[in-house]
């Protein structure tokens, strides 16, 4: 009988970020501010809102 099975990997699966592209420093002020993550925040959960109450039930 044929085993399907798929065989273990004996080294671990290590993804190579090298070449991955950094933030800006304008992108890591917009991640750290408190106000900009509020407001974020605030127009998700409007979307979100709109979405549930204005579906056709």
């Amino acid at each position: 009988m044929l085993d399907n099975t798929p065989k273990k990997a004996t080294e671990p699966y290590i993804r190579n970020l090298n070449h991955a592209p950094l933030p800006t420093e304008s992108t890591l002020k917009r991640r750290k501010s408190i106000p900009f993550q509020l407001v974020r925040f605030a127009v998700s959960n409007l979307r979100l809102a709109l979405m549930v109450f204005g579906g056709k039930h």
